[in-house]
């Protein structure tokens, strides 16, 4: 169910939700091409080259560490800490992590309704990249921010905003007459079959 309700939010309307969803937002910090792509690049080689060992293959190349990996991530971070600075100082001083999106984000989610809509995350959530998931979980509260995190795209703090209720979402007359135009073909056909 969970990775289904996760796969299938971009494509179909939903008319019930799994337990254990929580609502995030984030900001995703811009980070220097090269350092991201290095970090990039020594994650999937250290990844593949892990996964041969795991699969009793052998490995020619020479072998990526973890800690060349670690090495490269604390770059990224090195590299947008003043910002990173910046937004736990406005935080600290009472700003609303909301207010800060639009001016740090190059998320697309950086309008009010966006924001407010945030990003629906799951422990098993396959939609999202493993990093970001994961994030979304170190925090216990709501209202609570998240270290920052680097991930393929950038570095990421989240907040976790707020617990998402699982069953039956709302029955909105938006949704009912989109139950009604997916109903209305069968209905039809079943009289169709009865008359003739």
């Amino acid at each position: 169910r969970y990775l289904l309700y996760g796969l299938l939010d971009y494509y179909v309307d939903l008319y019930y939700r799994p337990d254990g969803y929580r609502r995030v937002t984030h900001i995703l910090l811009e980070v220097d091409e090269t350092l991201l792509a290095t970090y990039n690049d020594l994650l999937a080689v250290y990844e593949e080259q892990q996964l041969t060992l795991e699969e009793g293959g052998e490995v020619t190349a020479e072998l990526t560490t973890e800690a060349q990996v670690e090495e490269a991530r604390l770059a990224i971070i090195a590299n947008v800490q003043p910002k990173i600075d910046e937004i736990n100082q406005k935080l600290d001083e009472g700003a609303a992590f909301a207010d800060l999106i639009p001016l740090y984000t190059i998320d697309a989610m950086n309008t009010p309704e966006t924001i407010a809509q945030g990003y629906e995350v799951h422990m098993d959530s396959t939609t999202f990249v493993t990093e970001f998931r994961d994030a979304a979980f170190t925090v216990d509260n709501p209202g609570d921010v998240t270290a920052p995190v680097v991930s393929q795209f950038g570095v990421h703090i989240l907040q976790y905003v707020e617990d998402i209720p699982g069953g039956p979402v709302e029955l909105t007359a938006d949704l009912m007459e989109l139950l009604r135009l997916e109903l209305l073909p069968a209905a039809q056909n079943a009289k169709y079959n009865e008359v003739f």
